[in-house]
């Protein structure tokens, strides 16, 4: 299974760190691929962090992760900062309250762990065993 280089999700796609776009030449009927564009270009990476970064440009792969790494830290700020809660709080409140909790505390793990790529606070393992437990447990 390959990993986003920019967040540690599953690669399902190939970025470019140099555009496309940035390599043809010709008019909008001839455009065709000039001889420096190549493999190396290449990097995996997840859809949503294909797309975070567009049609920009950057020195290297290391500015342009910075660059991704900040954007998520704004698209997600609600539920990095939403607040945590003990398990004792967490079984005071009603069903879907804590169903809702529980979810968005398991969300708030998963944007922490791709924030911190390639150092995972939490262990992938021990997340998806909880996100498990969680949806196969009535509440």
């Amino acid at each position: 299974m390959k990993k986003c280089f920019y967040c540690g999700e599953y690669a399902n796609t190939k970025d470019h760190i140099i555009p496309v776009s940035f390599y043809y030449n010709g008019g909008r009927k001839g455009k065709h691929l000039t001889a420096e564009y190549g493999k190396e270009n290449l990097i995996d990476s997840c859809h949503e962090c294909n797309c975070i970064a567009n049609n920009k440009i950057f020195n290297n792969k290391y500015e342009k992760k910075d660059y991704i790494q900040e954007r998520l830290k704004i698209k997600y700020r609600k539920i990095i900062n939403s607040p945590f809660w003990s398990d004792e709080e967490i079984n005071e409140m009603g069903r879907t309250l804590r169903k809702e909790i529980i979810i968005q505390q398991l969300a708030r793990k998963w944007i922490l762990n791709r924030l911190s790529h390639p150092v995972y606070l939490y262990p992938v393992i021990e997340f998806n065993r909880e996100l498990e437990h969680f949806m196969n447990k009535e509440l």
